[in-house]
């Protein structure tokens, strides 16, 4: 299995880096004449896609290297990583299954009253906990055109992540889902768009479009860079949804108010250093709330090397000290074309209650020795990984 690294490449085109769109849609087919490909294909049926919407595709990215529209070679100077597509799970943020109920519990969210259904039926416990506590948004905005009314019922911002549920009514019974519709979507806060926010190179914002319960609901989500050098979204903003779709002429503009929730917030700035075999590994910010939990770290190699393929996909295990195991959600990271230094920001699901410790346990995946490009697999057609326990952190959390 050819691994694209789970890399987004950004192209730094003449009107300013546009944010790309990361969509579940129906699996990508290519050739399927080995397991590894028959896993990939699998996680991407149960995982967010990262989908350029001009082409429809990752196949050329993860087979044959990230193109641009016109077919040119990426950007040389600089690359950035977006962790929550479905080859950077493969690699980053093995994360299958993560957005999906059972089709009788999703029916029974449905029935919920008001704006909390669309969370509800995420099985994302953060969502959910948004929904349920009434930290979420309800903005109820709408617009309609040739018979279709897209909708915006719910949203919510914890200074980590932007969420947005999405809703779909059309006058025709529709066989495709509502992100295979959508053909561009764009954001913009208090008038600038998202890409005002980023930290001005190659490391753009990317937007994550979740499935929901039915075909006609899924979620956006975004997230700031702060962490990685770019501007923090404002604790409360005007947010402007722009989408088109495939069959109407139209564009549907939403716009409504969001807030940030900033109960129940916790921000730890531990910087602690390890190392490794000449690698330098720092977890420099936890941060905690009743919807997130997100890690920013950094790695680092010598003057006189680079980055290496193991080092660019390294991932990272969250557990608190009572042994459980954060779900990964997704995340991104971003490192100047062979340099040195790599900065990634984790999202994990919301701690259970406050616990007296957290611990971050580093692992690369192991590449086999005679296709170095290519992953080493168990007995059930997985990726292998290795901790690289002289890189573990465990950090202090007790209640304040």
């Amino acid at each position: 299995m050819e691994p694209s690294m789970g890399m987004r490449t950004n192209r730094e085109h003449d009107a300013g880096n546009e944010p790309k769109v990361e969509m579940r849609n129906e699996p990508m087919h290519g050739p399927t004449h080995d397991s590894e490909l028959e896993y990939i294909q699998q996680l991407i049926r149960d995982t967010p896609v990262q989908v350029d919407l001009a082409a429809r595709t990752m196949n050329g990215c993860m087979m044959d290297g990230c193109r641009t529209q016109a077919g040119e070679a990426p950007e040389t100077r600089k690359r950035s990583a977006w962790l929550s597509a479905a080859a950077a799970s493969l690699l980053l943020l093995a994360i299958a299954g993560a957005y999906f109920l059972s089709p009788s519990m999703a029916e029974a969210f449905k029935r919920l009253p008001g704006f909390a259904a669309i969370f509800q039926a995420s099985n994302d416990r953060g969502l959910q906990a948004a929904a349920n506590d009434g930290q979420a948004n309800d903005v109820q905005a709408s617009a309609s055109h040739q018979g279709v009314t897209l909708g915006i019922p719910v949203a919510i911002f914890d200074g980590t992540r932007v969420s947005l549920g999405l809703k779909r009514d059309s006058a025709d019974k529709r066989s495709d889902t509502i992100g295979e519709q959508i053909k561009t979507l764009t954001l913009a806060i208090d008038g600038k768009k998202l890409e005002a926010y980023s930290p001005g190179n190659s490391n753009s914002i990317g937007i994550v479009i979740i499935p929901g319960s039915s075909s006609d609901e899924s979620i956006i989500e975004f997230s700031d860079l702060h962490n990685q050098g770019g501007k923090p979204f404002p604790d409360a903003f005007e947010l402007s949804v722009d989408i088109t779709l495939t069959d109407v002429a139209a564009p549907f503009d939403l716009q409504f108010s969001v807030r940030k929730a900033t109960a129940g917030i916790r921000v730890i700035e531990p910087h602690a250093k390890r190392s490794q075999d000449g690698l330098s590994f720092t977890l420099d910010r936890i941060e905690s709330t009743p919807i997130t939990t997100s890690l920013t770290t950094s790695i680092e190699v010598p003057d006189s090397a680079a980055l290496t393929t193991a080092a660019t996909t390294m991932g990272i295990d969250l557990f608190d000290n009572r042994g459980n195991q954060l779900k990964l959600l997704g995340g991104n990271g971003w490192n100047e074309h062979g340099g040195r230094i790599m900065i990634s920001d984790y999202r994990y699901e919301p701690l259970q209650g406050v616990p007296d410790s957290v611990t971050i346990k580093p692992f690369v995946y192991l590449f086999r020795t005679d296709s170095p490009h290519e992953f080493q697999l168990d007995k059930n057609g997985k990726p292998k990984i290795r901790y690289l326990p002289e890189l573990e952190v465990t950090v202090p959390f007790h209640a304040p």
